[in-house]
């Protein structure tokens, strides 16, 4: 799962590619009337206009993050595919930075959005107010996020051993 891979490579202080370029990526979304352009307003948006689709469901045995535009027309995803069209609205149209928050909710490996010092739960449109049943595991700031959907990156090469104090390196080194 890339989520799990993507985890394990920055709790262990690996670095990711460098996806600056897709901090000012457009993505053929039209302009949306949320009534009022705000985060809250945002996040019900996204969570009325998709439906939850688990990757299997959609794309087989894999795991794959879409891109916002790709959420968008396909009106379906999963977690993180829900926090990164949730993240690029709010970027695209309050100018607004998030983050995706990636860890477990209520036991379940899950993806959320940080704006601020809030959470919010994309798949449910809402303000996290109880974190107790959240965990979070590490955050993406946007162009990371939305880098790692556009490229189809895999980051499961890279090799951690976790007796060793050492950092994991990509395989072959």
């Amino acid at each position: 799962m890339k989520a799990i891979a993507v985890a394990m490579i920055l709790l262990a202080g690996c670095q990711l590619p460098d996806f600056d370029d897709y901090q000012n990526k457009v993505y053929n979304i039209p302009p949306i009337d949320y009534g009022t352009a705000d985060v809250e307003h945002i996040a019900r948006w996204v969570a009325d206009w998709v439906q939850y689709t688990s990757d299997r469901e959609h794309y087989g045995e894999r795991e794959e993050w879409a891109t916002p535009e790709q959420t968008y027309w396909a009106r379906r995803g999963d977690c993180e595919d829900y926090a990164l069209l949730l993240m690029y609205l709010v970027h695209r149209d309050t100018g607004i930075e998030s983050r995706m928050i990636v860890g477990k909710a209520y036991g379940y490996g899950h993806a959320w959005v940080q704006v601020g010092a809030d959470w919010w739960e994309a798949t449910a449109g809402c303000r996290i107010v109880n974190r107790a049943g959240y965990k979070k595991d590490y955050s993406l700031d946007y162009a990371d996020a939305i880098g790692i959907a556009a490229e189809r990156r895999s980051l499961s090469n890279v090799v951690i051993d976790w007796e060793s104090p050492r950092r994991p390196s990509p395989e072959g080194r």
